[in-house]
């Protein structure tokens, strides 16, 4: 059965703050369901009305009285379904609207693609068919056949592979007068060293390896990465909200590098304060180095 990530810093994010506990439930609903469903994150119109009844269905307790769900300020309340939950889903940044329905927004995020999902699940199954059938084989073969009297044979002396150069801790990668590095060598020495969250390595190489770019491709590359850590540095100072990396194998896969920046990248941030009245805070400005930076990245001509 498919399974999904939570972050745990989830029920605190800002955007569930605008929907409350019904809209956290609806969300956690949602995502479940489009793990189970293997759906991209996607909803019909059908599927997100049956979800949210789900959630704001009434119970009945032992004494047989029902229970329902209602949104209560001071003396005045309003029975929970009678609020047009996919709308304050949508206008909370938590679903994108789309043709066929909704979208949980940055799911693929966080969760594995069908396409990854089936592929995982099918070399699963092809690994238990193969190691089943070795057993088999070996069982009937140690029934009906003796046991050798082992002779030992002289092993050949392997031939020495030529192996790329991998990057000590804190090296540089040596010049090559215009020679195409090899692709494990750059994807050591330069991608992995560059990407700031360093899990399954393994994963990443092979998405490298498979993606094999050329030298203008590895440059657009490293310059993006530099880019979102810029995008990063100023999330954390209040400027707005940016999704945490994604595994390197899946930013390879997805060839994120092609990534627009955040639509609050150089504009004044907007917040609501704790009273719940909508503000605008002071923007922040960028730093010199990091003014420089941008400067570079937006203009690679110029830099070199």
């Amino acid at each position: 059965m498919p399974w999904v990530k939570l972050d745990d810093h989830y029920p605190d994010h800002p955007k569930l703050h605008l929907v409350g506990a019904i809209g956290l439930a609806i969300q956690t609903a949602a995502i479940c369901f489009c793990g189970r469903h293997l759906t991209d994150g996607k909803l019909s119109f059908s599927d997100a009305d049956s979800l949210i009844r789900s959630v704001l269905s009434p119970i009945t307790d032992g004494e047989g009285v029902t229970w329902g769900i209602s949104m209560t300020s001071g003396m005045v309340g309003r029975d929970a379904d009678e609020f047009d939950w996919t709308s304050l889903m949508v206008e909370a940044g938590l679903w994108d609207q789309i043709a066929s329905g909704f979208r949980v927004h940055d799911y693929l995020n966080y969760n594995p693609t069908r396409r990854e999902w089936n592929e995982l699940q099918e070399k699963k199954q092809l690994a238990g068919k193969a190691g089943g059938q070795a057993s088999a084989k070996a069982r009937a073969q140690a029934k009906s056949n003796p046991v050798p009297v082992p002779v030992p044979v002289p092993k050949p002396k392997p031939k020495k592979k030529e192996k790329e150069q991998v990057a000590p801790d804190g090296a540089s990668l040596p010049e090559i007068d215009g020679a195409h590095i090899p692709i494990g060598t750059w994807f050591s020495w330069e991608f992995w060293p560059a990407y700031p969250k360093h899990n399954l390595k393994g994963e990443a190489e092979k998405a490298i390896r498979k993606l094999n770019p050329d030298n203008a491709l590895r440059d657009r590359i490293l310059r993006a990465l530099e880019a979102r850590k810029l995008w990063a540095e100023s999330a954390a100072r209040g400027a707005g909200f940016l999704a945490e990396w994604p595994d390197p194998h899946r930013w390879v896969r997805r060839e994120q590098w092609t990534d627009e920046p955040p639509p609050w990248w150089g504009v004044e941030p907007y917040r609501p304060d704790p009273s719940g009245t909508p503000s605008r805070r002071p923007p922040q400005p960028l730093t010199d180095e990091e003014q420089a930076e941008l400067d570079r990245l937006q203009n690679p001509q110029e830099s070199v």
